[in-house]
């Protein structure tokens, strides 16, 4: 794939990568509306402390990290299947439409069956028709949510 007369390489987050990352992060919770509490030394425990947490995908080009993609692991227990949720997919402003977000969810399901998933889960904000254009086309069916969902803070 191709950025322009650029190449567009989706690959493997690395260590390095991480900076550029924060960043992203905070301006994806920027855009909703609300304020990352996460850093460098976070995102380094996630994914690449002692027990990874998550997955990280990158997508590069000429001008550098251009976006990235988060995964997370997902299990359907009563049904015996492993699944994944692309947690943040997020694009850099200039390099929106172009491609870079199609080519990071192709990653992010060719990881995930590659670990054996079943499912690539994704979720999109309401009021984001464009990504939930974008993931029908691309083969997301979406879910009607029935159920009721609790959380309590451990700490």
């Amino acid at each position: 794939m191709t950025q322009g007369a650029n190449p567009l390489h989706i690959r493997e987050g690395k260590r390095e990568d991480l900076p550029h990352v924060a960043n992203m992060v905070r301006a994806l919770a920027d855009h909703h509306g609300d304020r990352a509490k996460t850093d460098v030394s976070v995102l380094t425990r996630d994914f690449f402390g002692p027990t990874p947490w998550g997955h990280l995908l990158v997508a590069e080009g000429e001008r550098g990290v251009l976006g990235y993609a988060a995964l997370c692991p997902v299990l359907r227990l009563q049904d015996g299947v492993r699944g994944m949720e692309l947690h943040h997919l997020f694009v850099r402003c200039p390099f929106r439409g172009r491609g870079v977000g199609k080519a990071l969810i192709s990653a992010a399901e060719k990881t995930a069956a590659a670990s054996h998933c079943a499912f690539l889960n994704v979720g999109a904000h309401p009021a984001n028709k464009d990504a939930q254009s974008t993931y029908k086309a691309l083969g997301f069916v979406q879910r009607s949510g029935s159920t009721v969902r609790f959380r309590k803070s451990l700490g």
